[in-house]
């Protein structure tokens, strides 16, 4: 049995700047997990809590290669309807769509993790844990927004 997600009686936010190495991200990625699982509750906030960690951890490994003088900013927005995680990195554009797409619709468990690209077990996660998912490159950033709702 898995713990109810915490009622809310107004809006929360939050803002981190993790820094971009991978050793010292996971102790903001564990508070991150924390607070998703508080507000999802554990069966819709694991998958959750996970797609958002693998976002974090491209953009620092793919986005901004490990370079720890960038920082990837996250902000959490929950409301009584659905919690939204925004990761955003000053790495080059990407194709997000074109790149999960094939992904899509395959069930985890079905999954040929083997035909994958080394790096497209994380896109794949990131889709499936989400409820849905926005790409959209601001100025020099990209951001991509992550979305899961609440009690479905």
């Amino acid at each position: 049995m898995s713990a109810a997600p915490s009622p809310l009686p107004e809006d929360i936010k939050l803002r981190l700047s993790i820094r971009s190495d991978i050793g010292r991200a996971q102790s903001e990625l564990t508070g991150l997990r924390t607070l998703i699982l508080e507000l999802l509750g554990e069966d819709r906030g694991e998958p959750f809590a996970l797609a958002c960690s693998e976002a974090v951890n491209n953009a620092i490994l793919h986005a901004h290669r490990g370079n720890a003088a960038l920082t990837v900013e996250v902000e959490v927005k929950a409301s009584a309807a659905r919690v939204d995680v925004s990761v955003c990195d000053v790495g080059p554009p990407f194709d997000l769509g074109g790149r999960i797409a094939a992904q899509a619709d395959t069930p985890y468990a079905e999954l040929d993790t083997d035909m994958l690209p080394e790096s497209g077990l994380g896109l794949f996660l990131i889709k499936q844990g989400s409820d849905e998912t926005h790409y959209e490159r601001i100025g020099d950033r990209n951001c991509l927004v992550l979305i899961r709702y609440r009690g479905r």
